[in-house]
Formats: C-alpha cells, sequence, structure tokens
C-alpha cells in the first residue's frame, strides 16, 4: 500500500519547512510516513521545493499562479502520475476561484485518469463525478475555510481511498 501527502498553496512566509509541517511528515521517531508527496501548485519559495526534494521521497509537483519564478524551468503547469493501479492527474486549477473544480475537469476531460489532485481555492473538498474523483487538499498555511488542510491518498493496488485532515 502506498500511502501519499497531497498539498498545495504552501504560502509559507519564509523559505524553509515550518517544524509543523514536519510534524506532519513524520511519525514521533522522526520517520516519514509517507510514500511520496503531491504538490497541487503555488510554491512559493524554491528553498521549499529544494527541501521538499532533500526528503528523499518522490515529490509530483505543478506550477500554479503564485510561484518562485526559477521554478518556471523545473514544473510543468499539469502532469499525470501512475501509482500502483491508479493514474492520477496534478493540476493547479488556476482562474476564479469560484469554478476552481470546473478549471480541474477541464483539464483532463477526455483523459483516463481515476483522481484529479487540484488546488487555488485554498478550500479542501473530495467530490466524485462521471467515476472521477477530484480532491482539493485545501491550503498548509492560508486556508479561506476555519482551518488549514492537507490530504491523504492511499492506494491498494486498484483500491483507492482519500481523506482530509485539519490542523
Amino acid at each position: 500500500m502506498l500511502k501519499i501527502l497531497v498539498i498545495s498553496d504552501t504560502h509559507f512566509p519564509h523559505k524553509k519547512i515550518p517544524g509543523n509541517f514536519y510534524d506532519i511528515l513524520t511519525d514521533n521517531l522522526g520517520n516519514i510516513i509517507y510514500d511520496g508527496i503531491i504538490h497541487c501548485g503555488d510554491i512559493q519559495e524554491i528553498d521549499f521545493y529544494e527541501e521538499l526534494l532533500s526528503l528523499n521521497i518522490p515529490i509530483y509537483a505543478v506550477l500554479g499562479n503564485n510561484y518562485d519564478f526559477s521554478l518556471q524551468r523545473i514544473l510543468p503547469l499539469r502532469r499525470i502520475i501512475f501509482l500502483e493501479d491508479i493514474t492520477i492527474g496534478i493540476v493547479h486549477g488556476n482562474g476564479s476561484s469560484a469554478k476552481t473544480i470546473l478549471n480541474a475537469q477541464k483539464e483532463f476531460s477526455g483523459e483516463k485518469v481515476d483522481i484529479v489532485c487540484f488546488g487555488h481555492s485554498h478550500i479542501a473538498s473530495i467530490e466524485k463525478k462521471r467515476e472521477k474523483i477530484y480532491f482539493n487538499p485545501g491550503s498548509l498555511t492560508s486556508s479561506r475555510s476555519t482551518s488549514n488542510s492537507y490530504g491523504v491518498i492511499e492506494i491498494d493496488g486498484y483500491n483507492l481511498k482519500t481523506y482530509i485532515k485539519e490542523f
């Protein structure tokens, strides 16, 4: 089974990963508890991205609309990844915050993906439409709802479980 952390809109006010993010990433012994990280865009600082890479787990990230310009050479606007028997589309979902899910749907319409991970609205949600799951983890640092949040995807072959955690 794979356990993937899903984050978006990490508008950290500083360049390094804050301590509370490590609390999410690790167990009581400091071991990383995820097999990879999906970042749905808006990595504000390249130093944060480089620190994610230093965790030595796969990082699947896309740009967004608010990012360190040096990331333009490194990250795509969208991507599709394959984990076990699941196909995942990743995009930020730029445009009107009220239409973020519609933008994510359009981005992968006609493509065979099981789940679309997106961000931009800073509001966590999980919706199933036409056999696809649309998964927005919210924001780690600047939620537009009651609390900051992140998502988790658990994959076991063709079986898929998604959930949101608030903190």
